[in-house]
């Protein structure tokens, strides 16, 4: 029967339901929106990619890398920047513009989302004539925990405010996941595909959800035998597409990719020791401030496995779906513990869209107390308030020291820092706003013997602690002796050392 629009019907059960989802979204806005322009720190990884993209709408190339991976001496895809630049060239080179589109990108997702659970909406004739239109009471407690905890999880509301390639991952793994779901309860070619190609696009914003994709694709191997090939076929097919430029990188200069994975030293994981990553898990994932109050919490969720399992019992479909992702999330916990690699907190998002689908299969009195639970930790004050503090210093500050600075030298230049934010002293941040303020910039890694570039601005970033002729760093040690000219002050917390090579 064709749907039709009607008047709002405040006894219609669908008309709240929406009522619900919509306020869940309001949610979302709201906690990534909130103090958005006084919060945002920009530094470092944004500065990195909105360097990228500024170069290539200066010269026309489009990248063939994504970003370096922090564990591997590999790169993702650079399908990342292709999604990042039509609201950067829209917005004119904003510096909020990927803000903008991770927005887009979540929202698109929950749209994605709701299409799906419509599909499944029920209509009924109630005794009144009115026919009304409602989710059924087990998928609507599914959408509502997906979107609920998705949005109130500190990491997620941080990944979102402060924006990289891992903060478009959540979304595709909970869409691969509850297309995981659709297979166990009707198996279609076209869910098998869609799940794998869910998981070659999650892999290649984030080798962080490996284990995630490892996992499931063994435990569809247990599921369907043979028929879980087609999930392999999705994910190589998405793989490929979106790792393309990579394969044109790797042909073009001989595989050079593969030669310093497989032969280069890696890079030095820092407490990838056992107790150390189970610490790293409870302050990222569970969100708990102690080690005594994660175990308590995990102890708790084991009983309501246990609980959930029993009250499952009569309801076969729904029992045999949540011992899967029971299975799903233990398995993806005991490899992320067992791999030899140290856990950073933006690579929690499979494991975390494997507890809140876990959580939304529960039964809802075992579920509530769950999602109680985790806001009970995930809303503390303490892990709240710092996304909304002050920034030390805001775009504002940044584009307008960058014109002070540009207004008063106009010679070539490189740029290095000193930062209270960060260790690292090549200042990608710094350099994208000079250059957008008009200075010529020039990177010291690659042009350090350019013969015409005699000046060196370092940034005193909220800190100190430069001084001329003691201070040390590879970006100092490349440009060589020099002289210190002059020193421009933007704001107390923000200046610029002038230095000048003979």
């Amino acid at each position: 029967m064709e749907r039709r629009f009607r008047a709002l019907d405040f006894n219609d059960v669908g008309f709240w339901q929406r009522v619900v989802i919509g306020l869940v979204i309001a949610l979302y806005l709201f906690t990534r929106l909130f103090r958005i322009t006084t919060s945002l720190e920009f530094f470092n990884d944004m500065g990195r990619d909105f360097g990228e993209l500024e170069r290539w709408s200066r010269t026309w190339k489009p990248p063939l890398l994504g970003p370096q991976t922090s564990a591997l001496p590999i790169n993702q895809s650079a399908f990342y920047f292709y999604v990042l630049m039509p609201a950067y060239v829209l917005s004119n080179g904003s510096a909020y513009s990927s803000f903008v589109t991770i927005l887009l990108w979540w929202l698109g997702w929950a749209c994605a989302g709701i299409w799906w659970s419509e599909k499944q909406s029920q209509r009924i004739l109630l005794p009144t004539g009115k026919t009304v239109d409602f989710l059924p009471a087990k998928q609507w407690w599914m959408m509502f925990v997906t979107f609920f905890l998705a949005t109130v999880h500190p990491q997620a509301i941080l990944q979102n405010r402060f924006i990289w390639n891992p903060s478009f991952l959540l979304p595709l793994c909970l869409a691969a996941l509850w297309g995981w779901y659709s297979l166990g309860k009707l198996w279609t070619r076209n869910s098998a595909l869609f799940v794998g190609a869910c998981c070659g696009a999650a892999i290649s914003f984030s080798y962080s959800a490996g284990p995630t994709v490892l996992i499931l694709l063994m435990l569809s191997a247990l599921r369907w035998r043979w028929k879980s090939v087609w999930i392999w076929c999705g994910l190589v097919a998405s793989g490929l597409l979106l790792n393309l430029p990579t394969l044109v990188f790797e042909l073009r200069y001989g595989f050079r990719l593969t030669k310093s994975l497989l032969f280069d030293e890696k890079i030095h994981q820092n407490e990838a020791y056992f107790r150390a990553k189970v610490y790293a898990l409870q302050s990222f994932l569970v969100v708990a401030p102690k080690l005594q109050i994660m175990i308590g919490v995990l102890c708790f969720l084991a009983l309501i496995l246990v609980v959930g399992l029993w009250l499952l019992r009569h309801q076969q479909q729904d029992f045999s779906q949540l011992k899967w992702f029971s299975a799903l999330l233990i398995l993806n916990i005991a490899l992320t513990l067992a791999m030899p690699v140290g856990i950073e907190k933006h690579y929690i998002f499979g494991l975390l869209a494997c507890f809140i689908c876990w959580t939304a299969l529960l039964p809802k009195i075992p579920g509530s107390l769950v999602m109680l639970c985790a806001l009970f930790l995930w809303l503390n004050p303490a892990n709240i308030q710092p996304r909304y503090s002050p920034a030390k210093r805001t775009i504002q500050d940044l584009e307008s020291c960058a014109r002070a600075i540009c207004n008063k030298i106009h010679a070539p230049l490189f740029v290095s820092m000193e930062s209270g934010l960060i260790g690292y002293h090549n200042a990608p941040e710094h350099r994208y706003f000079l250059r957008r303020a008009g200075c010529d910039v020039h990177d010291i890694e690659t042009e350090a013997g350019n013969s015409q570039v005699h000046t060196m601005l370092v940034i005193l970033d909220s800190s100190p602690a430069y001084t001329h002729g003691k201070s040390s760093f590879n970006e100092l040690t490349l440009f060589g002796k020099s002289a210190q000219k002059e020193m421009l002050v933007c704001l107390p917390q923000l200046k610029a050392v002038v230095l000048e090579r003979p």
